[in-house]
């Protein structure tokens, strides 16, 4: 796969799911790793983590980066309220229910952050990981920082 070819949207299978009564878009890959939840910032998407996704699987991790509910593919929620707590509430029922994880790590920036640390307030047992501010505001080149960085912080939570 060339490097161009990392960030074409047909690299993807866009994932259904309909949680909390409303359907959020996200991309899954590296399934049976550790779960790795990619959070985006405003106005970003998951498309943000493209590059991350590959290297993130293949360095062991189950790659989870879903849009926040009204942005990307996902829908507005019908009860439309669209702050962190919902953010955060819409991603702890997406990662438990239809993927069946009991625990997760967190990484994301921007709005991200917040969202990761209210989901880690909220749900203590949840995942004690928390990687804030993390990835977005990087160059594109510079994008396998984070992937280095992840990778070191969970190193011995990683199947060997």
């Amino acid at each position: 796969m060339t490097q161009d070819d990392e960030l074409r949207p047909h690299r993807f299978t866009i994932e259904p799911a309909r949680p909390r009564g409303f359907e959020p878009a996200f991309v899954q890959e590296g399934a049976g790793g550790l779960p790795l939840l990619l959070v985006h910032g405003w106005p970003e998407t998951k498309r943000i983590f493209w590059r991350n996704v590959g290297p993130l699987s293949k360095a062991g991790f189950e790659v989870i980066a879903p849009d926040l509910r009204g942005f990307g593919d996902s829908e507005l929620a019908p009860d439309v309220f669209c702050d962190v707590p919902a953010h955060s509430r819409d991603l702890y029922a997406l990662v438990r229910d239809p993927l069946g994880h009991s625990r997760v790590v967190a990484a994301g920036g921007d709005l991200g952050g917040p969202v990761i640390q209210d989901l880690s307030l909220r749900y203590a047992r949840f995942g004690p990981f928390l990687v804030r501010d993390a990835g977005q505001f990087l160059q594109w080149e510079a994008a396998e920082i984070l992937n280095s960085a992840v990778r070191a912080f969970c190193q011995d939570l990683l199947p060997t």
